[in-house]
């Protein structure tokens, strides 16, 4: 489910398209509100649709920001997304190697640890390493 949220939002931002709508389960919940509080994109709003359908949640969010959220300190648009993590290659990093990417500075990195989602400072400030589920610059 993650990599196809990461292709849904790979593909309209070369498209330039604002609304999108993805299914909705824990771990896309989170990653979506991780990437809510860093500022890439806004949770418009949530959505059902009838049980008998298979793709019951439905998220729409907005994916460029016009002015700034109250919990984002920047305005930042998603230029790429890539998966680190694949079905077939699970790629993992501890404490020591996340610093290491930190130093560039350029985006964010998405972690999959022991306490959550979390972003590639979260993880530093935590000291856990985790699975690198995707990179955004």
């Amino acid at each position: 489910m993650i990599q196809q949220m990461i292709q849904i939002l790979n593909n309209p931002t070369s498209q330039n398209i604002k609304k999108i709508q993805l299914p909705l389960t824990k771990d896309i919940f989170e990653i979506l509100n991780l990437l809510e509080k860093e500022g890439y994109l806004k949770i418009l709003k949530y959505s059902t649709l009838p049980k008998g359908q298979k793709k019951k949640n439905i998220i729409q969010i907005k994916k460029q920001l016009s002015e700034p959220s109250l919990k984002a300190k920047k305005i930042t648009n998603i230029w790429h997304i890539k998966q680190v993590s694949k079905p077939s290659r699970k790629v993992y990093l501890n404490y020591n190697n996340i610093t290491q990417l930190y130093k560039f500075g350029l985006g964010i990195s998405i972690f999959k640890t022991s306490k959550g989602i979390l972003t590639d400072k979260e993880c530093i400030w935590n000291k856990v390493g985790g699975e690198w589920l995707f990179k955004i610059f």
